[in-house]
Order: C-alpha cells, then sequence, then structure tokens
C-alpha cells in the first residue's frame, strides 16, 4: 500500500504540475497583450499570476515521493482553497472579455469604470 500512495502522490503532482504551468503561460500571455496596450492591470489577475508561479515552485518541489510528504498536506488544502479564490476572481475576466467580444471596447470601458 505505500508504495501505491508514493505512485499515486507523484502522478498527481505530476498533473498539478502541467496544470499549473497551463494557468501560468496562459495568465502570461495575457499579461503580455495588457502590456502591449497599456491597458489597466487588475490586482486580481496578479494575484492570479502569482498564485499559479507559487503553485508550480510548490509542485515542483515536492514531486519527487519523499518519506515525509504526507505532512504537507495542510499547505495542499491551503493551495487548494488559494486556487478556487483565484479562478473565483477571475470570474469577472471572463464576463469582460465576453462583452468585449459582443459589444466593443466602449462597453468594456462603461464596465470597468462602473465596477472599479
Amino acid at each position: 500500500m505505500p508504495t501505491a500512495h508514493k505512485v499515486l502522490s507523484a502522478i498527481l503532482r505530476v498533473f498539478e504540475f502541467c496544470m499549473s504551468a497551463v494557468n501560468l503561460g496562459i495568465l502570461a500571455k495575457f499579461f503580455r497583450l495588457l502590456h502591449d496596450t497599456n491597458s489597466y492591470e487588475d490586482p486580481r489577475w496578479t494575484y492570479a499570476l502569482a498564485m499559479a508561479a507559487i503553485s508550480l515552485s510548490f509542485s515542483f518541489c515536492l514531486i519527487p515521493p519523499l518519506k515525509y510528504s504526507f505532512y504537507c498536506f495542510p499547505l495542499d488544502f491551503a493551495m487548494f482553497v488559494m486556487w478556487i479564490v483565484s479562478f473565483a476572481l477571475l470570474q469577472d475576466v471572463s464576463d469582460l472579455a465576453y462583452l468585449a467580444l459582443a459589444g466593443g471596447e466602449e462597453s468594456v470601458i462603461g464596465i470597468m469604470n462602473v465596477k472599479g
């Protein structure tokens, strides 16, 4: 049983690493586009980018199935909660992107002025 646990833990850590790398890449490209257009960078997006970078380094350090890696469970749970908060904060970003596609730049500027 301990061997199966270590293998499963390593597989899940690799999956976590891949998913955080994908999120980091998408957010980095989004920040690059914001920088190129001299647009406003919302602190929620900065939080999501930092969360992806922290998660990437955290999962990279814990990929090897070490003897005491189980004791990092509270940190795993904290990272899970932080990811949920990150995705909840980014919900408005998807709404703004939809409105930008539907109504043009003027509608997004109007919504940005109303929301913050």
